[in-house]
C-alpha cells in the first residue's frame, strides 16, 4: 500500500524529504513502503496560509495516519500544528493530540494542561464527556491510580467519541479516527506500564499464578493494561509478563510451587 508519492523535508522526516517513515511493525501494520503524511501538500497549505476543508483534510489525515502507525517523528510534526486549525479541527483530532501529549511527555503534563487550556470552549467544553475522560486519565496518571487508568483507558469507556461508533457501515473517515485512538491510547497504556510495575514491586511480596488463581492473573493483566486496546496491538498474559521481568531480577519462581512468584523489592 503507498498512500503518497513523497514527503517533503519539512515534515518531520529526514534531511533529504524522501526518507521513508519508520514504522512500528509491533501493530503488524507496516507494509513495504508506507508514507505517513502528505508533507508536499502540508508544506503548500503552510506557506500559503490556507486554510479551509482541503488543509483540514490533509491536517486531519496525517494525524490520523502517523497515529495508527506509531510515528512519534510524525505526530511531533503534526500536532503543533493543530491549533491554526482550532475552528475546523475535530473532537477526535482534539483528543488525539492530548493523549499524544501524555504518551511524549510522560511523566510531565505541562505541555498537555497548556495545550488543553489553549483549547476554545467551543471544543472541548467543560461538563462535556469527551474533557471529562481526558481529565480523568491525566488525573490518574497523576495520582497512580493504576486501577482507574486501566478502567478509563478500556474501549468502552472513549469509544463512543468516535462519530460513527456502532455503523455497521462506517465512513473511511471514522475508521481512520477510531483506530488512530486506540493507537495513540494503546501507546499510553505502554509507557505508563513500568510505573505500574514499580508499585506493585513495592506493594506485594509475592503472586499466585497457579491454577484455581484466575482472579489474580486477571487483576495484574487489568492493572498492567497487558491487554491490547488496538486491534492491531499485541496482547500479554500474566505469565508472560512474570518470566519477561524474572530475567531482570524483579522475581523469581518459589521452589517446589508452580506458578508461585516472589517479588524481589527494589534497592
Amino acid at each position: 500500500m503507498e498512500l503518497i508519492a513523497s514527503v517533503s523535508r519539512s515534515s518531520g522526516l529526514e534531511k533529504d524529504g524522501d526518507t521513508e517513515p519508520q514504522c512500528n511493525t509491533s501493530r503488524g501494520l507496516a507494509p513495504d513502503r508506507v508514507y505517513l503524511s502528505p508533507g508536499k501538500l502540508r508544506e503548500g497549505i503552510s506557506s500559503s496560509n490556507r486554510q479551509d476543508a482541503f488543509t483540514l483534510k490533509v491536517y486531519e489525515t496525517s494525524l490520523f495516519m502517523a497515529a495508527i502507525f506509531d510515528s512519534q517523528k510524525q505526530l511531533n510534526s503534526i500536532v503543533p500544528q493543530l491549533p491554526s486549525l482550532h475552528d475546523s479541527v475535530s473532537t477526535m483530532a482534539h483528543l488525539i493530540s492530548l493523549v499524544h501529549y501524555l504518551t511524549d511527555q510522560y511523566p510531565r503534563q505541562g505541555v498537555f494542561q497548556q495545550h488543553l487550556d489553549l483549547l476554545p470552549s467551543s471544543f472541548l467544553p467543560r461538563g462535556s464527556e469527551a474533557r471529562k475522560w481526558i481529565t480523568s486519565v491525566s488525573a490518574s496518571l497523576r495520582t497512580h491510580n493504576y486501577v482507574k487508568f486501566a478502567e478509563l483507558t478500556h474501549p468502552d469507556a472513549f469509544s463512543h467519541f468516535v462519530v460513527g461508533e456502532g455503523d455497521p457501515s462506517p465512513s473511511a473517515d471514522d475508521s481512520a479516527a477510531r483506530l488512530a485512538l486506540q493507537a495513540v491510547v494503546d501507546s499510553l497504556r505502554r509507557k505508563s506500564r513500568d510505573d505500574t510495575w514499580s508499585i506493585l514491586r513495592t506493594s506485594y511480596r509475592e503472586w499466585s499464578c497457579q491454577d484455581g488463581f484466575d482472579w489474580t492473573r486477571t487483576w495484574l493483566e487489568k492493572c498492567l493494561v497487558l491487554r491490547s486496546v488496538s486491534p492491531h496491538g499485541q496482547n500479554m498474559t500474566a505469565e508472560q509478563w512474570l518470566e519477561g521481568h524474572a530475567k531482570d531480577g524483579h522475581v523469581r519462581p518459589r521452589e517446589g510451587i508452580d506458578g508461585r512468584w516472589i517479588v524481589c523489592k527494589p534497592r
